[in-house]
């Protein structure tokens, strides 16, 4: 194994755990009853504003009816409310309602809350580090052009074989 395979698999593990104890344990011990999903969801429609159902069943990669079953049972908390669009009476439009803009400001703030707590188990030298180096794989990852770098890996694989190289 060579050793960027090593830290791949450290990163991987390292990645998945954060996510799973920050993110959805947090949604799921939270005393609101929704589902990490659901909490996603609110985020999206805050962030959007006026969101159509296939435009958030689009950010999410699911069909339109998996998201209208999420919808319903956010709007039966009153969490959000849908509309028909005036112009376009087919389409129906998504809003935040005040109480699920107040209950995912209370996950966010929750959220920050542990988050800080575990980024405050760093000492100040090791933080500074962490989020500057972080922040740059951010940026790497967010410049990649996945799809070629893939396309580019795959011509390598091809060259490879027909060169009497197998991998």
């Amino acid at each position: 194994m060579r050793e960027t395979d090593n830290w791949v698999d450290r990163f991987d593990a390292a990645l998945r755990s954060v996510a799973q104890h920050l993110g959805a344990n947090i949604v799921l011990q939270a005393p609101f009853d929704l589902t990490p999903g659901q909490v996603f969801l609110l985020h999206l429609i805050k962030t959007e504003e006026h969101c159509t159902v296939s435009q958030l069943a689009e950010k999410m990669e699911v069909k339109p009816s998996a998201i209208t079953v999420m919808l319903d049972r956010l709007e039966s908390r009153r969490y959000i409310e849908r509309f028909r669009d005036q112009q376009d009476r087919r389409v129906v439009i998504v809003q935040l309602t005040e109480t699920g803009s107040d209950v995912l400001q209370k996950i966010w703030n929750l959220r920050k809350r542990v988050v800080g707590y575990c980024l405050n188990q760093l000492d100040g030298e090791e933080l500074t580090v962490f989020i500057q180096a972080f922040e740059k794989l951010a940026r790497i990852a967010a410049d990649l052009d996945v799809q070629q770098f893939i396309s580019t890996i795959n011509d390598e694989e091809k060259r490879g074989n027909r060169d009497g190289n197998h991998t």
